[in-house]
């Protein structure tokens, strides 16, 4: 055992090498997360680096009651990872590419996408489902299922695991492969079921580039009547919306398209093309952004009160613009969004998604940014937030990897605590990043 770190508990060494803590970067704070919602301050901190050390963690920890919480990079939005008095499994030493073969690579929970991507790459090769943000961890994203543009045509990427070694609270590592009633719960189950150590991600080959376009429209109802047309070809690869507000607060729809050179791009609407990326290069696209928001101290400092759900089409439609016609403007804060695109229920099956008529849903994210130390801000957003969640609820739509279950009245509890095999609790976690 070593000496606590200030404000965030004993920190202990697990065997192969020593723990570590991270507490916001800053001695003496508690813990929190990138939504900055929630601080608190676990009573012990493990740095497991394999299936053997999650274990012992895992083992002790629930003999001596305290409940599990598996954290990767800490980017989670509403606490899910942040609980006094917890055991918290802080996987993020645990990165390894393990194995890379022409079908399938085999990684630790807390590997990044980047690093996935390092090993892959390389030959031709990359994950069937890659989310936008690359330095979330694989455990994390599998654990709330795994979405982005390219979703209505593979899933999530949850879909694609192919095996996964799970520990329970008797210590044991579970080898799990697909089809195992088990796995099914894992994945997605946000942290509630196991700990995940290693994942096994199929593969496939990756186009030389990609024919990027964005076709702009001036309201809701065409953004997404474009983005339905465009699905309903069948030809789209990988699409996605946002929606800005510019200065004079109107909000700017833009669909965004990705075509591999390979596939027919003829019956798209491709004509405002922005170029051609080579795929590495496209599979970055976020990088600028975070870069901005990092560079603009808002990535680290600012509280993330953000939101995703995933709703019926038509109802989603119509819950968005309930929403932005009230008054005051739907808050988004500095550099906020709105995220908005037309997906296909079906392949969304393991997230429960529901669609219209037509099988489309819409993803919905709301981008809040709220000054750091603005609570005023940060109290108008949350309670946005709760609109969000009631009228979700109203609709049968869901809220993509909050890990709550929506009230009456449009809040959720604190988090929610499930049994690991061989029994003791295990906090919900949507830790994705």
């Amino acid at each position: 055992m070593r000496e606590p770190s200030p404000g965030v508990g004993p920190v202990v060494l697990t065997r192969g090498g020593p723990a570590r803590t991270r507490a916001g970067g800053v001695p003496g704070e508690r813990l929190t997360d990138f939504g900055r919602q929630v601080h608190a301050r676990p009573a012990v901190v493990y740095a497991p680096r394999t299936a053997a050390q999650a274990a012992d963690a895992v083992v002790e920890a629930t003999a001596s009651g305290r409940v599990v919480v598996p954290r990767g990079r800490g980017h989670s939005v509403d606490g899910q990872t942040v609980v006094e008095g917890s055991a918290l499994l802080d996987l993020s030493r645990s990165r390894a590419v393990h194995e890379v073969t022409p079908v399938e690579v085999t990684v630790d929970a807390g590997a990044t996408w980047r690093d996935v991507l390092a090993a892959t790459l390389p030959r031709g090769l990359a994950p069937v489902v890659v989310p936008d943000f690359l330095d979330l961890t694989v455990g994390g994203t599998v654990s709330v299922g795994g979405i982005s543009g390219i979703s209505h045509r593979y899933g999530t990427a949850a879909d694609h695991v192919r095996r996964a070694v799970v520990v329970g609270a008797d210590g044991v590592p579970l080898d799990l492969g697909r089809g195992d009633p088990l796995l099914d719960r894992v994945l997605t189950g946000q942290g509630r079921y196991g700990v995940l150590v290693t994942v096994t991600l199929a593969l496939r080959e990756v186009p030389g580039r990609v024919r990027r376009s964005d076709i702009v429209t001036g309201t809701l109802a065409d953004h997404v009547d474009v983005q339905r047309r465009l699905l309903d070809t069948g030809a789209v690869h990988w699409l996605e919306g946002t929606a800005v507000r510019g200065p004079d607060g109107a909000l700017s729809w833009t669909t965004r398209l990705a075509q591999p050179e390979d596939l027919d791009a003829s019956a798209l609407m491709m004509d405002r093309t922005r170029g051609w990326s080579d795929f590495p290069d496209f599979l970055e696209r976020a990088d600028r952004v975070v870069r901005g928001e990092q560079e603009a101290g808002r990535w680290t400092r600012d509280a993330h009160p953000r939101l995703q759900t995933i709703l019926p089409l038509e109802e989603g439609r119509r819950v968005v613009d309930e929403l932005l016609a009230r008054a005051p403007a739907e808050p988004l804060g500095p550099g906020g969004a709105i995220m908005v695109y037309v997906t296909l229920a079906d392949a969304l099956r393991r997230l429960a998604v529901r669609g219209d008529a037509g099988g489309h849903a819409l993803v919905v994210g709301w981008q809040r940014t709220a000054p750091c130390g603005d609570e005023a801000a940060l109290a108008r957003m949350q309670e946005a937030n709760r609109r969000v969640a009631a009228l979700t609820a109203e609709v049968g739509g869901v809220l993509y990897g909050a890990g709550r279950a929506v009230g009456a009245d449009g809040s959720w509890p604190r988090g929610t605590s499930g049994e690991l095999p061989g029994g003791g609790a295990v906090r919900g976690s949507t830790d994705a990043r």
